[in-house]
C-alpha cells in the first residue's frame, strides 16, 4: 500500500478532499461531484508538488512545519508545531508526520 492509499484510509482524508477541491488546482475545472477525478489528478503528480500540497494543508490548519536535514542517518526531518503555543507535537520523516496527522 503506496502513502496515498495509506491517507485515504485515514479519518482526516475526507477533510483533505473537502479543501483541495477549495484550491485553485487545474483540476477543480473538471466539476467532479466526487472529486474522484482531483484524487487521480493529485496521485499522478510528482511527489515534491504532492508534498506541497500537503503541506498548505497542515499549515492552512493552524500548523508550522519546520525542516531540516539529520546527517547522521542522512535523510530529511519535520518538526510540527503548534502555531499558537509555539510548541513540537511531533518529530520525525516527513511520510510518518502525514501518517500521524492524518490519523489524529
Amino acid at each position: 500500500m503506496n502513502l496515498i492509499q495509506q491517507l485515504q484510509a485515514t479519518p482526516k482524508w475526507k477533510e483533505f478532499s473537502k479543501w483541495f477541491v477549495q484550491q485553485d488546482y487545474p483540476c477543480t475545472t473538471l466539476k467532479d461531484d466526487h472529486v474522484t477525478g482531483c484524487h487521480e489528478w493529485f496521485v499522478q503528480l510528482h511527489p515534491g508538488f504532492q508534498k506541497g500540497v500537503f503541506e498548505k494543508f497542515i499549515e492552512s490548519q493552524g500548523f508550522i512545519i519546520e525542516q531540516w536535514y539529520k546527517t547522521s542517518v542522512k535523510q530529511m526531518y519535520v518538526c510540527l508545531f503548534n502555531d499558537a503555543q509555539k510548541e513540537s507535537i511531533f518529530e520525525g520523516t516527513f511520510e510518518e508526520l502525514l501518517i500521524w496527522y492524518f490519523n489524529n
